[in-house]
């Protein structure tokens, strides 16, 4: 015997279903599903699921062939905010910026100062407005040889089939570590 049923949940700004499956012998097996409810604000900006996916397939298949930068900024919004925390400094593309220009500098900075060694991306997770990428990267800091490897998150924020937001976690000591040696002489 099959037992199968389906629950409607409702946890404030997100409602979803939770369905259930069990089999004699077999572990439960769940599904969630959360999707944000609409308000009046981000109503006809929001995509769907799976084009928000491929958003940010289409960045990683991109930046992977090595696209022009304006090519790659193209997929952002005119205003989109990005953001890599860290030491602020240490490398050019650390901070907070806005537009499209913040994109490309990364793109032609991350070419210039760093050869990437690894790349390994182990999955993504997305909804209507947002995916977000994670993986773990190596790279060389041309200058010095030095490798930095790091397990590291993209957070993409999608609206109106652009991405808004970019925020990039990786572990900012190890490339401040790595990047600071560049004028310090560690």
């Amino acid at each position: 015997m099959i037992q199968t049923g389906l629950v409607r949940l409702d946890l404030g700004l997100r409602t979803g279903s939770f369905s259930y499956k069990k089999q004699p012998g077999v572990l439960w097996c769940f599904r969630i599903s959360l999707w944000r409810c609409p308000d009046a604000t981000q109503r006809g900006k929001n995509v769907s699921q799976e084009q928000t996916a491929r958003i940010a397939q289409q960045l990683l298949t991109d930046i992977g062939a090595g696209a022009e930068p304006n090519e790659i900024a193209a997929l952002f919004s005119a205003d989109v905010q990005f953001e890599v925390p860290g030491d602020v400094g240490a490398l050019p593309w650390i901070g907070r910026r806005t537009g499209r220009a913040a994109v490309s500098d990364f793109i032609r900075g991350t070419r210039h100062l760093i050869e990437r060694v690894r790349f390994d991306v182990h999955g993504i997770l997305a909804d209507e407005d947002r995916a977000v990428i994670f993986g773990d990267v190596a790279s060389k800091v041309n200058a010095t040889g030095r490798i930095i490897e790091s397990p590291f998150a993209l957070i993409l924020n999608v609206s109106d089939g652009k991405i808004a937001r970019f925020q990039m976690l990786e572990d900012s000591f190890a490339v401040s570590r790595a990047a600071r040696s560049l004028t310090s002489g560690v």
